[in-house]
């Protein structure tokens, strides 16, 4: 029989305190699956060879919804604090109430390499802030891909003043469409999970109550 540890390392999501970005600055990422991104664990992109001396610049993808922001935002704000430049990306619709509720100017002066940006989504201007029918649509979904694959492709060709990427850290449901626009460009996705305590709980112990039988997939009844 496998132990708690093996089946921990074999079948769930584990945890990874810091990843180097260069040999100056480390990164910290949360449940980050190993088994779902096998390309990343070693990966280090062309551009952090050209610019070693430089801070990261870090973009952040965080999923459209007040308890993935939140986490996001936390942790790049720490990543500032630590001399790391944050592109912060909302989409529109978030942006929107964003510029509504936060006093944005005093936030820029006191993170000056901390930015806020956004991609349409297609939502409409009035939609209910918990009404997520719209949100997680295909069609908003798609037009958030697309959006975010041309301001990906602009951000690689015409560096700004920051320099090139460094990396782009995706919301765990968000890690599909920055993978598949990072593919393209050559940067490296870390997919940042924000799960809750109680999502945690579940997440470490479905599998074992899977194989003890205690659930039938074919019979949820």
């Amino acid at each position: 029989m496998e132990s708690a540890a093996t089946s921990w390392l074999c079948y769930e999501p584990y945890i990874t305190l810091c990843r180097r970005i260069n040999e100056k600055h480390l990164f910290f990422c949360s449940y980050f699956e190993r088994k779902s991104f096998p390309l990343l664990t070693n990966h280090r992109s062309p551009n952090m060879e050209k610019r070693s001396t430089a801070p990261p610049h870090l973009l952040a993808l965080p999923f459209p919804a007040e308890g993935h922001i939140k986490p996001m935002f936390y942790l790049t704000k720490l990543l500032c604090h630590k001399g790391h430049r944050i592109t912060f990306v909302n989409t529109q619709h978030i942006h929107n109430r964003l510029l509504q509720h936060t006093d944005l100017p005093s936030f820029n002066s006191d993170f000056p390499d901390f930015r806020f940006t956004f991609v349409a989504d297609g939502v409409p201007h009035d939609l209910a802030p918990d009404d997520f029918s719209v949100t997680i649509s295909p069609t908003s979904r798609s037009r958030v891909a697309e959006e975010f694959g041309e301001m990906l492709r602009g951000l690689v060709e015409n560096p700004s003043e920051w320099g090139p990427l460094s990396c782009i850290i995706a919301d765990g449901i968000m890690s599909t469409i920055a993978m598949d626009a990072a593919q393209e460009v050559g940067v490296p996705v870390i997919a940042f999970r924000t799960y809750s305590a109680t999502a945690t709980w579940v997440t470490i112990h479905v599998i074992k109550v899977l194989h003890q039988g205690l659930m039938d997939m074919q019979d949820p009844g």
